[in-house]
């Protein structure tokens, strides 16, 4: 979508596959650049909802508002009514890889990964105002790189991590004014390093 417009890449029920048919072959997405400093996205910047296979993003710029700035989720499926909760998660069949770029999300957080393999790497990544946590990683397995990360003014937790094997390391963290806890690891998550 174009800068200041609702529309960031929204992508639903989609396979990323370079060849049909056989094994599931990686997605080469090049640079991806949604909205700007100067006219940011509203809304979801990049949301991957109920996606699977393979994709590759050498350089993912992202500036929104009003919306979470990457956004993973699987598929949810309703299950008989006497289970308890009321919807279960599918575990996800999905990759993400990014080598590098800039996240950067006002009143909303600039990352919700759920159910999902991560390899990414990004210079930065910068929540303000928050309605809700500034990151959130859940059942995330894999590799996250961040330079300097920077929550401010969430109204959730600073940096929320459940139920990960997730190697993740933060050369420069500065997390101010948080509702919650500044830093929230448990649930099994493995190897979180600030």
């Amino acid at each position: 979508g174009s800068a200041g417009s609702d529309d960031g890449v929204d992508s639903n029920t989609a396979t990323f596959d370079a060849t049909v048919g056989g094994n599931i072959n990686q997605v080469s997405g090049g640079t991806l650049t949604i909205g700007s400093t100067t006219g940011p996205m509203q809304g979801d910047g990049l949301s991957l909802i109920n996606v699977s296979g393979d994709l590759q993003i050498d350089n993912l710029q992202i500036s929104n508002s009003n919306g979470v700035g990457l956004v993973f989720g699987p598929p949810i499926v309703d299950p008989p009514a006497m289970m308890d909760p009321p919807a279960l998660i599918v575990p996800s069949t999905f990759n993400l890889e990014v080598s590098g770029g800039n996240i950067t999300t006002t009143n909303d957080a600039a990352m919700s990964l759920n159910a999902m393999t991560a390899n990414i790497t990004l210079s930065s990544v910068t929540s303000r105002d928050s309605i809700g946590n500034g990151v959130t990683l859940e059942r995330v397995d894999g590799m996250l790189t961040i330079g300097t990360l920077m929550v401010e003014n969430a109204a959730g937790n600073g940096l929320d991590v459940q139920q990960s094997d997730l190697d993740m390391a933060v050369t420069t963290a500065t997390l101010s004014d948080i509702g919650g806890e500044a830093l929230t690891s448990h649930l099994g998550c493995q190897k979180v390093r600030c």
